[in-house]
């Protein structure tokens, strides 16, 4: 019997919550003025947890949104809550405002605050310091040890 195939991209209720919770506790984030879509991925994204990306032309005006945010599911869940919330802050970091009158918004390009390692994103990791006790969806999402239990339930 094979495995089920999984689809290379997922919507995440639980995702679009906890990035909304972020964004209630940091009203100063610029994505809280954009339409964007965070969205999981299962393919392979090697030694990226995630990415923000602009969307332009016919799809934006189809679908009203102006950023997609992909997260690396695989890595995703295999991260603490606290990892989890950071590459959430850090992805939401990038969409700034554009430096052009004609462009209203941009994504921020990493300007030494990039580290393969989540932990070592001090802005992502001092913003989830300042608000973590605004973030009860954290509680909820799956991590490594909880998606290990839940395995071998369903083997038994």
């Amino acid at each position: 019997m094979s495995a089920e195939k999984k689809e290379r991209y997922e919507d995440s209720e639980d995702l679009r919550q906890l990035a909304n919770e972020i964004l209630g506790a940091v009203p100063y984030f610029p994505a809280n003025d954009v339409r964007f879509a965070i969205i999981y991925t299962n393919a392979k994204m090697h030694h990226i947890a995630g990415m923000c990306s602009k969307v332009a032309g016919p799809v934006s005006f189809k679908t009203r949104l102006q950023f997609v945010i992909v997260i690396n599911k695989p890595g995703f869940e295999k991260m603490r809550p606290e990892m989890k919330a950071q590459v959430v802050i850090h992805e939401l970091w990038h969409i700034q405002p554009g430096e052009k009158d004609d462009d209203a918004y941009r994504v921020r390009q990493h300007g030494g605050d990039y580290c393969e390692i989540p932990e070592h994103d001090k802005f992502s990791r001092s913003v989830y310091e300042e608000i973590k006790a605004k973030l009860p969806m954290l509680t909820k999402l799956p991590f490594q040890t909880t998606l290990e239990e839940q395995t071998k339930r369903a083997e038994s």
